[in-house]
């Protein structure tokens, strides 16, 4: 992130498109939510054409990506963290889509979302 946010602020882009099957893309997509920066993802396998990627890619366990990162956590927020990941693996596996969906009421959601943005902006304010 450190070489990411000076780029951003030398080209100035309206978006940025981040690949989801790498270790960077929640760090380029928080680096570039700093400055105001409009985020786009590409889903994990299409640029390495492998739609069968192992289950677990590496960015969708964010607890284990924000203490490498040296983020220090408080126990609200490693909840938050676990909980969100979870969120990333059943939202996107077919098996386990169904059963997901069937949790996501208005209210769940709105409270679900109200945490994501909430913990957004403390990992945001806590970069370097």
């Amino acid at each position: 992130m450190q070489r990411f946010e000076p780029m951003l602020l030398e080209y100035n882009p309206d978006w940025v498109l981040v690949p989801g099957d790498v270790n960077s893309t929640p760090a380029c997509a928080l680096g570039a939510g700093k400055p105001g920066v409009k985020v786009a993802h590409v889903e994990a396998g299409l640029r390495s054409f492998d739609r069968m990627q192992s289950p677990c890619a590496p960015t969708h366990n964010l607890l284990k990506l924000a203490r490498e990162a040296g983020v220090v956590l408080d126990e609200v927020r490693t909840e938050a963290l676990i909980t969100v990941t979870a969120f990333n693996i059943e939202a996107r596996y077919p098996d386990l889509k169904r059963a997901f969906r069937q949790m996501c009421t208005p209210e769940y959601t709105w409270r679900q979302m109200t945490m994501i943005k909430e913990l957004f902006e403390w990992l945001r304010s806590h970069l370097p």
